[in-house]
């Protein structure tokens, strides 16, 4: 018997602040694990037992997509 699987949550913007400098991405979570956009890449990650965390993950995520994209620049 399948399993009804629940859709991804529809993105959810997210903005963090790098050497004053806005930028701006959006994450979606799919049942444990958690997908951040930036600039038309994306990481995804596992997340934890916190209710709390996937805004906080989402944030971090985002930080490494930053720190990637400027070593390209």
């Amino acid at each position: 018997m399948a399993r009804n699987k629940a859709p991804p949550s529809p993105p959810i913007p997210i903005r963090i602040e790098v050497d004053g400098k806005t930028h701006l991405g959006s994450y979606s979570v799919d049942q444990k694990l958690i997908t951040t956009f930036y600039l038309g890449r994306n990481k995804t990650a596992k997340l934890g037992e916190s209710a709390a965390e996937p805004e906080s993950l989402a944030r971090r995520l985002l930080a490494v997509m930053v720190s990637e994209a400027r070593g390209r620049a």
